[in-house]
């Protein structure tokens, strides 16, 4: 299975160092849950879920 997650700024209200610091750590943890839920791995999805509200 092939997809995509984009995130889109505009760049004059946030330049792309920004833009990266702000989305790259949210995107990333979207990934590994869609990723967990695609194993079937529900037990990763709630250790996500767990380590974000730490």
């Amino acid at each position: 299975m092939l997809g995509c997650i984009s995130a889109i700024w505009m760049a004059r209200v946030i330049g792309h160092d920004e833009g990266v610091e702000r989305c790259l750590t949210p995107l990333r943890a979207a990934k590994a849950t869609i990723e967990a839920r695609l194993a079937g791995g529900a037990d990763q999805d709630v250790a996500l879920s767990t380590s974000r509200a730490n």
